[in-house]
């Protein structure tokens, strides 16, 4: 039977395959929205289109990119205390529509900006920076703002810090955290709808990094979201660990399981 305990992404270092690492856990593990695995096939087919959501070497060159011009020319609003974010691509087939993806952690405002997007070779010219607003939650009466839904547009119930849940799911810490991966999952969910209904996924991959303003040291909690390899190239490495809050939230964002095939 598969392993459906969660992986603690700070003891998981090496990804389970030689060119991807895994966002919000692998297709292995049960799905904590639906309760099927996440591998589960009807008919011969997944049921979940996003069954895991991984890197690729051509990403992870791609966020370096953004994260090298970013230093080369950083945001001219950018204050003196504020010395390091998170900066995050995805590239999806949704519907047989493209969708190339940027997005930065914190502040509403994108910290990235198109000038910042020049010098990515991988689909130059597709990408887009996305900065959606982050849902809230009032954590004390545990009462959910509406627009926290899954890539699909379903209103979704994600347990908030208060132990487990009566389903015994785990509760999400941080669950309003503007981190890039929630803005590029939020920002995928608006650009399809924008086109239409959710679809066929063909895939979707997303690849993160820490940007860190020159002259800084490396702040200890992002020390671990480094680029570079050991051979200085960004596909030679693996970028960003998702962060704890994430790896809950993921699972949650990325299930697109019709109702019809859900348990009975």
């Amino acid at each position: 039977m598969p392993d459906t305990k969660h992986k603690n992404p700070k003891q998981t270092r090496t990804p389970d395959r030689t060119d991807n690492l895994l966002h919000g856990g692998s297709r292995e593990l049960t799905c904590p929205k639906c309760h099927t695995f996440r591998n589960k096939k009807v008919g011969g087919q997944l049921i979940h289109g996003i069954p895991e959501l991984p890197d690729s070497p051509k990403l992870r060159e791609a966020v370096g990119r953004v994260r090298d011009a970013l230093q080369a020319a950083p945001p001219a609003d950018m204050g003196d205390d504020k010395n390091a974010f998170m900066v995050g691509v995805l590239e999806a087939r949704v519907s047989g529509k493209d969708y190339c993806l940027v997005a930065s952690s914190g502040r509403p405002k994108s910290w990235v900006e198109k000038r910042h997007l020049s010098n990515i070779s991988y689909r130059q010219g597709s990408w887009e920076i996305v900065h959606p607003r982050i849902p809230e939650a009032d954590q004390k009466d545990r009462k959910w703002d509406i627009d926290w839904k899954t890539v699909a547009g379903e209103k979704i119930n994600i347990p908030i810090p208060q132990g487990r849940d009566q389903a015994g799911r785990k509760a999400v810490d941080r669950i309003n955290a503007p981190c890039a991966a929630m803005k590029l999952l939020l920002g995928l969910r608006e650009k399809v709808a924008q086109q239409g209904k959710w679809g066929r996924v063909e895939y979707v991959r997303m690849s993160e990094q820490v940007y860190v303003r020159n002259g800084v040291k490396v702040p200890e909690n992002m020390r671990k979201y480094q680029g570079k390899g050991k051979d200085g190239s960004y596909s030679g490495t693996w970028t960003a660990q998702s962060c704890d809050a994430c790896t809950l939230r993921i699972p949650y964002l990325i299930c697109d399981v019709p109702d019809n095939l859900l348990p009975g």
